[in-house]
């Protein structure tokens, strides 16, 4: 975070008119290849260890992207605002989610830490978030950082960083079980 911020540092206080112009000229060129910006998960570096998924879960150590959404009522606000402080189980909106609902009652059954679902509908003209664990995206950014990262499902920790995720929802109770015995060891 340190060398990220001086590195932002160097940039934003260029005093050089030559040198800012051409940083400016840029900036500008890179925003016209990527107007969606830069999202603040690939800013800030990844954990490589402690509470994390064992190494082969897709995701683990990633921060979880922070979304604009709508929740079954209508409101609008960040996922954060919504779900903050809580373990999230994250289901992509095209996943099977008796699979993930199953290994939730599962999790429970074995005497787990409580775990939020976090069900993603499709952006607007899809299907609108009804339920109580549904929240439809404004720009599917969740949705389109899970598929890239082959995740059906993640489990983000209260701090955002990603516990593990898994490729199919049938791995789900592998995920919780690798994170009930992380904490009870």
């Amino acid at each position: 975070m340190t060398l990220v911020a001086k590195e932002f540092g160097h940039v934003i206080c260029e005093r050089d008119e030559a040198t800012a112009a051409k940083r400016d000229a840029d900036l500008l060129a890179e925003l016209a290849e990527r107007p969606e910006g830069t999202v603040r998960q690939s800013l800030i570096p990844g954990l490589q260890a402690g509470f994390l998924a064992p190494e082969g879960f897709p995701a683990r150590g990633d921060i979880l992207p922070q979304p604009k959404v709508t929740d079954g009522g209508g409101r609008a606000g960040l996922l954060d605002e919504f779900t903050a402080g809580a373990f999230r189980l994250v289901v992509r909106q095209d996943t099977d989610l008796a699979e993930a609902e199953s290994a939730l009652r599962a999790h429970r059954a074995a005497g787990g830490f409580p775990v939020t679902l976090v069900r993603l509908v499709p952006p607007a003209g899809g299907v609108v978030a009804g339920g109580p664990d549904e929240y439809r995206e404004a720009e599917g950014v969740l949705d389109a950082w899970m598929r890239h990262r082959s995740c059906e499902a993640v489990l983000a920790r209260p701090d955002h960083y990603v516990f593990g995720g898994v490729h199919s929802a049938r791995e789900t109770g592998q995920l919780l079980a690798s994170a009930r015995r992380h904490l009870r060891g």
